[in-house]
């Protein structure tokens, strides 16, 4: 008996203990997965964190590679524009080196020019801008002379296509296209007549803009900041939209805001050739064309919609208003382009000028519209353009009104040379004075 209770109290004791050791061993085992625990939840974190860094020098990488693209296509345009009028002076060099009955003048004149353009488009081709620009400015008197001397107005001689001039404190800026000198090309002068290059107005664009297409610029001031205004290719659909860009400075550079764009009509071939008014009141409006689509026979038509006091976003609510839609056989009739929009706003009018037909031929002109406010409704007074090709300068577009020091009014616009009509040939800027005639919009002598 005394036996039995000692095999039992045996077995018992031996549980116990087999109990702790497994409790033991079940105690071993949770430390040592609740440390593994920690240092999986430890080498997570560290992931995470190098993850996260990663994705930061990814987002920096990709920015930086966005810019350096932007920069390689101004560059890569630069220099296409810069060999075509370096051929361009070339071919007129060798034919005033021929010609007979020339004055040792001129073709010292067009030596000077030549030797200027060739000079930029050297500085363009080892990436000296700076050096380029300098060169650019230096030729632009030989090269006026060369091509007319501001004959018809002609006021700069390189390519500066869909121009927008603005006075500030006493100095005119003038903005384009793109081509020679950026994105969007600036340059500017104290008296309309010399012009300095500067650097490029918008070095870079918002993330939903394709580079190397950036077009027809209206700069305006409000406050203490300055509004550019620019059409630009959709990288989601590939139609063009405007955006807005922002500087304390009228020459930039100008930092496009995060807003998607102010206007963009996918729905009828997208929207562009932005220009900014300011109506009697000070407010200011926004004027476009949409592109028009041939699947729905849906022409090229402008446009005219009130913007916010900053100028930055149209209002909630408002829907864009119909300007002017083509109709004019000078126009290319109802399926013709219309254009390149700017207001006169003069005593209480409104007067709509605008470019009309084919921009790359002779054919295109600068059309006129009396408005009956500052969203219409328009009507032609007459059936033929403001100003049609004539003289040294065809295919006359891309108007822009301002005004100067005295509060005269002027129109800036482009136009083709003689013999150079189309692209890529250039679109020299051209200022005449613009005046009231009868009650009617008279365009100037030079």
């Amino acid at each position: 008996m005394a036996d039995r209770r000692r095999s039992s109290s045996a077995a018992v004791l031996a549980v116990l203990v087999l109990a702790v050791l497994v409790l033991a061993g079940t105690t071993a085992f949770w430390a040592r997965a609740q440390a593994d625990l920690t240092r999986d939840h430890q080498a997570l974190h560290r992931a995470q964190t190098l993850l996260t860094l990663r994705r930061a020098a990814l987002s920096a990488t990709q920015t930086r590679l966005a810019t350096v693209t932007a920069q390689h296509q101004t560059l890569v345009n630069a220099e296409t524009d810069l060999a075509q009028l370096a051929a361009t002076v070339q071919a007129e060099a060798a034919g005033v080196s021929g010609a007979a009955g020339l004055g040792d003048l001129y073709r010292s004149t067009v030596t000077d020019c030549l030797a200027g353009v060739l000079q930029a488009y050297g500085q363009v081709a080892g990436g000296n801008s700076a050096a380029a620009e300098t060169a650019l400015t230096a030729a632009t008197t030989p090269c006026l002379a060369a091509e007319g001397g501001g004959g018809e107005g002609l006021a700069y001689p390189f390519d500066f296509p869909d121009p927008a001039l603005l006075l500030a404190a006493g100095t005119y800026y003038g903005y384009s296209t793109n081509s020679v000198a950026g994105t969007i090309q600036v340059i500017t002068s104290p008296d309309r007549v010399h012009w300095t290059v500067l650097a490029n107005a918008l070095p870079s664009l918002p993330l939903w803009a394709s580079t190397g297409a950036t077009w027809a610029p209206s700069v305006v001031e409000l406050g203490t900041t300055y509004v550019l205004y620019f059409s630009a290719l959709d990288r989601a659909s590939g139609d063009q939209c405007v955006g807005v860009a922002l500087s304390t400075t009228p020459q930039g550079p100008f930092t496009p805001t995060a807003d998607p764009p102010v206007a963009c009509q996918t729905a009828i071939g997208g929207s562009t050739d932005p220009n900014v008014y300011l109506a009697p009141d000070g407010r200011p409006y926004l004027l476009w064309g949409s592109v028009g689509t041939t699947t729905h026979s849906i022409p090229p038509t402008l446009w005219a919609e009130p913007l916010s006091a900053d100028g930055l976003t149209i209002p909630a609510g408002t829907t864009p208003t119909e300007m002017l839609a083509p109709a004019e056989s000078w126009e290319g009739g109802a399926n013709g382009i219309l254009e390149g929009p700017t207001m006169l706003v003069t005593g209480g009018r409104y007067f709509l000028l605008y470019s009309a037909n084919n921009w790359r031929s002779a054919n295109y002109a600068i059309g006129l519209a009396d408005c009956a406010g500052p969203l219409g409704p328009c009507t032609r007074p007459t059936s033929g353009p403001l100003l049609a090709s004539a003289g040294t300068l065809l295919g006359p577009g891309g108007p822009d009104v301002f005004t100067d020091g005295q509060g005269r009014t002027w129109l800036a616009f482009h136009a083709w040379l003689p013999g150079a009509v189309g692209y890529p040939n250039s679109r020299v800027l051209s200022i005449r004075p613009l005046s009231l005639v009868d009650g009617q919009p008279v365009i100037g002598s030079p």
